[in-house]
């Protein structure tokens, strides 16, 4: 990058490591119930109890890709972006000089399962924001990590996330 000017904010170093966002939301049995018939997941550990206690779970458990929708509140239209997704929890405050914004993977470790009424606390933690040269010009790499605990303070889970802005 010789000439290229910076998409980053000017406070960048400030940012890294930082906590951005924290929020929490219960587990609801036939919230998750209905994501995992709609994604067509049918695993009878989410449905059964029997099956669950059989396998040694207190009840149900909750299918782990369903857990960043514990914190989804009801959202309003004109609160998402052009492109029909939600904003960036946390990322709003960091300011970068882009328009488009793009998912560049994710990872999740999955540590504990979750139950209906487990209350989970999540902490977003803004990780790295790297400017890079592309075919089509300058753009911004920025990871977020989330970590998710219960309500013993155990870590159910933790995430990290790339966003790819230009």
């Amino acid at each position: 990058m010789t000439d290229t000017v910076s998409l980053l904010p000017d406070d960048v170093d400030g940012l890294i490591g930082r906590e951005i966002h924290r929020a929490s939301g219960e587990v609801f049995k036939k919230e998750f119930q209905r994501w995992a018939v709609a994604v067509g997941d049918l695993d009878p550990l989410y449905f059964d109890e029997a099956f669950a206690h059989e396998l040694g779970h207190p009840d149900v458990v909750m299918p782990q890709m369903f857990i960043s929708n514990v914190l989804n509140g009801v959202e309003q239209l004109d609160t998402l972006r052009p492109d029909g997704a939600r904003n960036g929890k946390g990322l709003e405050q960091v300011t970068l000089r882009t328009t488009q914004q793009m998912a560049g993977g994710e990872e999740t470790d999955f540590h504990l399962p979750a139950y209906p009424g487990d209350v989970l606390e999540a902490v977003f933690v803004l990780e790295s924001m790297r400017q890079r040269e592309g075919r089509s010009g300058p753009f911004v790499l920025t990871t977020r990590s989330v970590t998710y605990t219960n309500q013993s303070g155990r870590t159910v889970a933790r995430t990290l996330t790339t966003i790819i802005s230009r």
